[in-house]
């Protein structure tokens, strides 16, 4: 299965693998199936908002670049038949960590010569998911809670209690109820 999905370039990385090459599998995976899925909602979103705006924010990014793996591939196949119009200017990225994170994302994809880094570097949101009643806040102005958007949550949830989770939920409400 995984000769299917990930073909033959991943695979010979992935045969090269010194730790844990079945988990490296199972990520590589999980991480195809969740980048395709982005690409796919936001190419709906794009279609049915007749090519406005459509808002990625991802929680607690960490180092992952999936919000700008998607973006790329989204650029590339603009203008292809059957795509849809998906310049950088369509899809804004807002990817939330702690502002010491936030920082280093900011300064690293600013100096960065790929256009997607460069678009997402102004993106980089320094806020404590601890404490998220100051989430729309620290969005920003460019954040607009009537625009469709796409909510990432990987890897965050299951690491913490569940008041944490509901203290996140509560914070979306406010962001969309406002």
């Amino acid at each position: 299965i995984a000769d299917a999905i990930l073909g033959p370039e991943v695979m010979s990385k992935m045969s090269k693998a010194t730790f844990a090459p079945s988990l490296q599998y199972l990520v590589a995976l999980r991480t195809k199936l969740l980048d395709d899925l982005l690409k796919e909602r936001v190419q709906d979103l794009l279609t049915q908002h007749g090519g406005g705006e459509v808002q990625i924010v991802q929680l607690a990014v960490g180092c992952d670049t999936r919000a700008l793996r998607v973006l790329e591939e989204l650029s590339k196949t603009s203008g292809q038949k059957g795509a849809h119009r998906s310049d950088l200017s369509s899809v804004k990225i807002f990817e939330v960590d702690t502002s010491a994170v936030a920082a280093w994302r900011r300064a690293f994809l600013s100096a960065l010569t790929w256009p997607v880094a460069r678009a997402a570097a102004a993106g980089q949101v320094g806020l404590d998911l601890r404490d998220p009643s100051g989430l729309l806040e620290a969005l920003g102005p460019g954040f607009n809670p009537k625009s469709p958007t796409i909510w990432l949550c990987e890897g965050l949830l299951e690491y913490h209690p569940p008041t944490f989770s509901e203290a996140l939920f509560r914070a979306f409400r406010e962001v969309f109820l406002e």
